[in-house]
């Protein structure tokens, strides 16, 4: 898919505002300015960035991942986004090693020469930023993935129910 195909799709799927406007920016830019658009916002203009769907067949089909799910299985409802992913991160099994580490150890902070960041291989932070998504501990033994840009997403509950 090239950058204005991927652009289409991206202002297709109504994100919001601040997407939407930069979106908007870098179709109207001249080539110099959208390269100077996509140098300052490169986590935005990711073009391989997929949405949740395309996200979990990455994750179920490709890397053979177990309990990968819709967010709102989780919590039971949705709270601010459909766009979430809940999955577990207490396997032992194969598909959840990377370069022979675990991807997911909670205890594992990093820092130094360590292989981790904050519980977390950092390549599988880097695949998930390549995509344009991000991840986010529940506990231990959960982690929750959302796209980077979801700010936009509008709430699924009042604010009374809050």
């Amino acid at each position: 898919m090239n950058k204005f195909d991927w652009i289409y799709n991206q202002l297709q799927m109504n994100h919001g505002s601040f997407h939407t406007c930069l979106l908007g920016a870098w179709c109207k830019a001249s080539p110099d300015n959208r390269a100077r658009l996509e140098e300052s916002f490169t986590e935005f203009f990711t073009f391989g960035m997929k949405n949740r769907h395309q996200m979990m067949t990455l994750l179920i089909e490709d890397m053979k991942l177990l309990h990968v799910q819709p967010n709102e299985h989780f919590e039971g409802y949705e709270l601010n986004s459909s766009e979430g992913i809940w999955m577990s991160a207490e396997y032992d099994d194969d598909p959840y090693f990377m370069d022979g580490l675990r991807i997911f150890d909670y205890y594992q902070f990093g820092g130094g020469d360590s292989p981790y960041d904050g519980g977390v291989l950092m390549k599988f932070r880097e695949l998930l930023k390549k995509h344009g998504w991000y991840l986010s501990w529940n506990d231990p033994g959960t982690i929750a993935l959302f796209p980077l840009y979801e700010n936009t997403l509008d709430h699924k509950l009042s604010p009374e129910d809050y």
